[in-house]
């Protein structure tokens, strides 16, 4: 998997798309991204919140959410997903908790 782009090219692609002269097509040209790229930048940008703002889940979370799994066993991801938003303070979509979960399941991130 190619390296994420910064996040500088970004807030300029991003920027000059407000600017309202370019379109997509003419941005991802100039900056030598794709469209499909320059598109999904633009479809991200919200004025409270940027993308790399998202809630991410670290190993210290990670950790928790393995003790969350021990305790209760037969709980749903969603239930877990509460569960972790109370105890961590960290809330994530029901699809980063299932992923996490996998991750745990299949033994790619030690459950310290």
């Amino acid at each position: 998997m190619p390296a994420p782009l910064p996040d500088e090219l970004r807030d300029r692609v991003v920027q000059a798309w407000a600017g309202g002269r370019l379109s997509r097509r003419e941005l991802a040209r100039r900056f030598g991204v794709g469209t499909a790229t320059v598109a999904r930048w633009v479809k991200q940008r919200h004025p409270s919140k940027r993308y790399r703002d998202r809630q991410q889940i670290g190993p210290a979370q990670m950790s928790a959410l393995a003790t969350l799994m021990q305790l209760a066993d037969d709980a749903t991801h969603e239930q877990l997903r509460v569960a972790f938003a109370s105890l961590t303070g960290l809330h994530v979509s029901r699809s980063t908790i299932t992923r996490a979960i996998a991750r745990l399941r299949a033994g790619a991130i030690p459950a310290a």
